[in-house]
């Protein structure tokens, strides 16, 4: 046999079910501050579910969420959203609102939260140096990646910027 006729589109899908099978989530941390507890996550996440959510008639506790008007809540109080792989989420990462329907939420509660390593354990992402000011201020302006790259590469070839 010379070769098996479906074998060009092999390899890519192999790739992609592999990295479906891998899983991310988006979680919410502070770069600032590594000692997040989650508690700290807990009570900012309620009040800006509070802010973000209409109540719903007759049943307190509940409301409906803006996802947007919540993240800017969150991203206003220091967090920032990052995708990271399921199966090895650093300390201090935290699961938030994700909208999946629009019904009502419990404002008082949290999503499940992953799986916190054992403070004996080796930590398995390190703390990176903190973001110089111009590449915070390009990773909140822009979304794209590529977008992102390039303001970074501008700001920090600018004389002022360093």
């Amino acid at each position: 046999m010379t070769g098996w006729r479906g074998s060009h589109w092999f390899q890519p899908m192999l790739v992609a079910s592999l990295v479906f099978l891998a899983g991310c989530s988006h979680y919410w941390y502070k770069p600032d501050d590594a000692s997040t507890s989650l508690q700290q996550f807990s009570q900012d996440h309620r009040a800006c579910l509070e802010q973000a959510g209409t109540p719903v008639v007759n049943r307190p506790g509940y409301a409906v969420i803006d996802e947007q008007a919540f993240r800017r809540c969150l991203v206003v109080r220091g967090w920032m959203r990052r995708e990271v792989p399921s199966n090895d989420v650093p300390a201090g990462y935290y699961r938030g609102y994700e909208e999946r329907e629009l019904v009502p939420v419990r404002i008082d509660e949290i999503p499940e939260q992953p799986r916190t390593p054992s403070s004996t354990a080796t930590p398995t992402i390190t703390p990176a140096k903190p973001l110089p000011p111009w590449a915070i201020r390009c990773r909140e302006i822009y979304a794209d990646p590529v977008a992102r790259k390039r303001c970074a590469e501008v700001d920090a070839n600018a004389p002022t910027a360093r």
